[in-house]
């Protein structure tokens, strides 16, 4: 692990910060106070409690292992390369008196058929709250845009999803959702994140794991990385060195460079799964 760290400093990438200022009471947690259930699946249903992730498995990585800091960089530039191609940003474009207000995230592709491309995102990119709203579809470096439609919701998870239409010619890929699902994120773990913040498109940083805490007035455990991002970030993913899907990037801190905040990769799949998309 700390040589993947070490190779990191060998790379040059843009590094910023805040998507959703902490102000709220960090609660931390160990093993031993949460072993209590497993995941359950009823009628299905998926369901999780706090204590489901210490049950899960540990996660091993041959590139742990590696000692060629070539090697290494090899593989952190193949995986930026890739997660770039799942990365998407969206414009959510609220028509509301006395005019337009548009903002801006970021989406994850999760899923593809014949006809659509299937994203994942954070409610509060979309703010469909009783409002009349649009959303639209931008490709890093591309000039086209898509129309989207909301097909599944969760305002207290702050999750959302939407499908648009396949045309040709558009380079992207789906994002590994469960090479990861079911295992637990390794202390000091290299993670990293892709986003659209401010006027910057397929953003990567990179960070750490630290621990999975509880924040006030969210029901989960959250994933605490230090990679930075920024408003833009927001429904963006957070990745393992292999591209693998850990999260789904929601709070940042304006007072820290390195407390960013991620919902993890099993509740985004509950939330995909109770709503028939997975």
């Amino acid at each position: 692990m700390k040589k993947l760290a070490f190779a990191l400093m060998l790379l040059l990438f843009v590094f910023i910060t805040g998507c959703v200022d902490i102000s709220f009471d960090i609660n931390h947690f160990n093993q031993e106070q949460t072993m209590t259930t497993t995941y359950s699946v009823s009628d299905g249903t998926v369901t999780y409690d706090d204590a489901d992730y210490y049950q899960f498995s540990t996660f091993d990585s041959e590139s742990y292992g590696l000692d060629s800091l070539d090697e290494l960089t090899d593989v952190l530039i193949e995986t930026q390369t890739k997660i770039r191609l799942s990365n998407v940003k969206i414009e959510t474009i609220i028509y509301s008196f006395p005019g337009v207000n548009t903002q801006s995230g970021s989406a994850v592709i999760f899923s593809e058929d014949d006809d659509y491309y299937y994203i994942v995102t954070n409610h509060h990119v979309i703010e469909s709250d009783k409002r009349s709203v649009e959303y639209e579809i931008h490709l890093p470096a591309s000039d086209s845009v898509y129309t989207a439609v909301l097909i599944a919701e969760n305002e207290p998870l702050d999750l959302a999803a939407l499908r648009f239409e396949k045309t040709e010619g558009i380079d992207l890929a789906v994002m590994n959702l469960t090479n990861r699902l079911h295992t637990k994120y390794n202390p000091g773990e290299l993670v990293l994140t892709v986003g659209n913040p401010g006027e910057l498109e397929n953003n990567v940083t990179y960070g750490e794991f630290i621990e999975m805490i509880g924040l006030e007035s969210y029901d989960h455990h959250v994933i605490h990385h230090s990679a930075s991002i920024h408003s833009g970030s927001s429904g963006g993913a957070l990745v393992d060195v292999h591209g693998n899907f850990l999260g789904i990037n929601t709070w940042g801190s304006d007072s820290s460079y390195e407390d960013s905040f991620a919902i993890p990769n099993y509740i985004v799949y509950m939330f995909l799964f109770n709503n028939g998309l997975i």
